[in-house]
């Protein structure tokens, strides 16, 4: 039985945590242990080792790092590989630190590497690869259309569109089409039968739908594929001409003289021409400025 210091609670005889002299030095010699095996194994793993529990190991471990002995690694297994150092690109010298992976990295990128390491000889073995792949290709499409079928992209030039927008008519059940690949590339084949029924019903629905002017999300190339197809098609349907005009007439240009002199901006007198036409198209400030010119900035009167 342990006595205990009347004064300070504390046991007699011991550290004051009711630890004997025998017991603190094998408590001292398991730590000296783990501190040689901690910074390569894990508090489980040492345990394992030195017969111990996990729990009595992390309490060395907490001890040793408080003390400065040890420093606190990461949860889980230690790493594999040692922590690699910055270096030098083999082919570009620029300096930079591979992945523990890959500790044997000299390149500090794919391209880099295939720039450096990829000779003309196999340049030239790949470009010739390409080639004689798309050849086949080129010639499995064209035995396709002479059995009478169209790719996505045949139907797009034809139609003047993007490729993708087939491909939402497609995705909406506009146009019926079959998925294959050729030559490792997907493609969607549609039979001229189906294409005929496209012209025939839905195409004049879309461009009645689009009308005579433009999506706001158009950019320059759009409008004019689109005014190109449609000056043809809808003025023979309507019996008039649609389609942005290019160029102003003279009593436009005249009225935008007047109002430019009166310090309106392009964009005011585009939309003030574009509410006095009758109809669209409308008036871009594009085509304000190249009647007119660039605007001249007015000189700014010297303060006094």
């Amino acid at each position: 039985m342990l006595n205990r210091d009347k004064s300070t609670g504390r046991f007699i005889s011991t550290d004051g945590c009711g630890r004997s002299q025998a017991e603190r030095a094998i408590i001292a010699v398991r730590r000296r242990r783990v501190a040689k095996l901690y910074p390569e194994r894990t508090p489980t793993e040492i345990g394992a080792e030195l017969g111990w529990a996990k729990p009595t190991i992390d309490k060395d471990v907490a001890w040793l790092v408080e003390h400065g002995l040890v420093e606190r690694q990461r949860p889980g297994p230690r790493r594999k590989y040692p922590e690699p150092e910055e270096r030098k690109c083999a082919g570009c010298d620029r300096r930079f630190t591979p992945p523990s992976w890959a500790p044997d990295q000299r390149f500090h990128s794919i391209p880099c590497a295939r720039a450096n390491q990829t000779t003309d000889r196999v340049r030239e073995v790949a470009r010739r690869l390409k080639t004689e792949q798309r050849r086949r290709a080129d010639a499995q499409i064209a035995r396709l259309n002479e059995a009478g079928y169209l790719t996505s992209r045949q139907l797009a030039a034809e139609r003047k569109v993007n490729e993708a927008t087939v491909s939402q008519w497609i995705a909406r059940g506009l146009l019926t089409a079959e998925r294959c690949m050729i030559e490792g590339e997907p493609h969607q084949l549609i039979a001229r039968e189906e294409r005929d029924r496209f012209n025939r019903e839905e195409w004049p629905r879309i461009v009645e739908r689009m009308g005579p002017g433009y999506p706001a999300n158009w950019g320059r190339l759009p409008r004019e594929r689109w005014s190109g197809r449609k000056n043809r098609e809808l003025a023979a349907a309507k019996g008039k001409k649609v389609g942005r005009r290019s160029d102003l007439d003279s009593a436009e240009v005249e009225e935008a003289r007047e109002l430019r002199a009166r310090d309106w901006s392009n964009e005011r007198i585009a939309r003030h021409l574009t509410r006095l036409r009758s109809g669209p198209p409308g008036v871009s400030r594009h085509q304000i400025q190249r009647a007119l010119g660039p605007r001249r900035k007015l000189r700014e009167t010297p303060r006094p």
